[in-house]
């Protein structure tokens, strides 16, 4: 399978949108922490997402004996990262500071975003739209 090099890139992008207004609205409607919590845990899936692909986007492109040096730092960042993310998370619960249903529902949004925009491809493939296709018609 060929490795789309733009992928999170938008991402990112469709993330930061979607972030953008769903917080105006729980800012609207509900107290500062819940905003600011889904704020920081789509900040949060982001970078976790941003890490991984950036690790694991040049695995294929190295030699044996180097993929299997990069398989163990992948390993080691994945730990010390989710170490970080569980630290950070419980001093924000410690102090008062999170809403866990926000914080969840941001930390999941940007694999939500990679889910559908999978599931696009395949739809659009499924109907006969190629990749880059703008029109349904030749006109």
């Amino acid at each position: 399978m060929a490795r789309d090099e733009g992928l999170f890139r938008r991402v990112a992008i469709t993330s930061l949108v979607v972030t953008a207004i769903v917080f105006g609205a729980l800012a609207a409607y509900f107290p500062w922490p819940v905003g600011v919590s889904f704020v920081l845990g789509a900040a949060t899936g982001l970078a976790s997402l941003g890490t991984l692909e950036a690790l694991v986007g040049g695995l294929t492109a190295v030699e044996a004996a180097a993929r299997r040096r990069r398989l163990l730092v992948l390993g080691g960042v994945q730990l010390l990262k989710y170490g970080l993310i569980g630290v950070a998370f419980y001093l924000l619960f410690a102090l008062g500071a999170a809403n866990g249903p926000a914080l969840a529902a941001g930390v999941t949004l940007p694999t939500a975003v990679l889910c559908l925009k999978e599931a696009g491809r395949r739809v659009n493939r499924k109907v006969g739209v190629a990749e880059g296709q703008t029109k349904l018609t030749d006109e």
